[in-house]
């Protein structure tokens, strides 16, 4: 995200702090829920059954958004109420199987944001979620250490670095075409199949 979104992430220290402001109130909901769940609840977040069950969600969520008339309004035209509503649909993401993104772009569209500005802002605020998560972990990890080779982390984070970028970029593509709805059918079909396993 840091390498995709390299230019607008620049323009928020260089020209354009006013969306800092926006990306700090959209990301208080999620801070909110998500680090007593970290702390308190984290069997929550592992269990794939509730992946099973919000994953069909996800895809409801999705089929919504694509059927919604697109905005027209950059992220830098947002209001911070319209940053919070973007905000509570991350806090909500934090159950396992709803996309944090899907559901952040969807809020995004349905507050005027065209598409990819919604996208731009849903992983502009991923960078401030996910590496606050990635700190606490990494705390976590340096009180108790890790027993994975170091090797092993630097080869799973460089294949995750390729396919993060292939993946933006097919996202990208595919909001600019309007098949945001292709992502509903893939989740229905992994939701259900996963509460079969799970209850089989």
């Amino acid at each position: 995200m840091l390498v995709f979104y390299r230019n607008q992430l620049l323009a928020l220290l260089m020209a354009d702090r006013q969306t800092i402001v926006r990306l700090i109130v959209a990301s208080i909901p999620a801070a909110c829920v998500g680090i007593p769940i970290m702390y308190f609840a984290k069997g929550l977040l592992e269990s794939p059954l509730l992946a099973g069950c919000m994953l069909p969600v996800t895809a409801l969520v999705l089929w919504l958004a694509s059927r919604m008339r697109p905005g027209e309004s950059e992220y830098q035209e947002l209001s911070l109420a319209k940053s919070l509503a973007i905000g509570v649909a991350q806090a909500f993401a934090v159950l396992p199987g709803l996309s944090r993104s899907g559901s952040t772009i969807a809020a995004g569209v349905a507050v005027g944001l065209r598409p990819q500005a919604a996208a731009t802002f849903s992983f502009m605020m991923a960078v401030i979620a996910i590496g606050g998560a990635g700190l606490i972990e990494s705390l976590k990890i340096i009180k108790h250490g890790v027993t994975t080779p170091a090797s092993s982390l630097l080869i799973g984070a460089a294949v995750s670095f390729a396919t993060g970028l292939f993946a933006l970029a097919a996202l990208m593509r595919l909001l600019e075409k309007g098949r945001f709805a292709i992502f509903s059918i893939w989740c229905t079909i992994a939701g259900l199949s996963i509460i079969v396993w799970q209850l089989s």
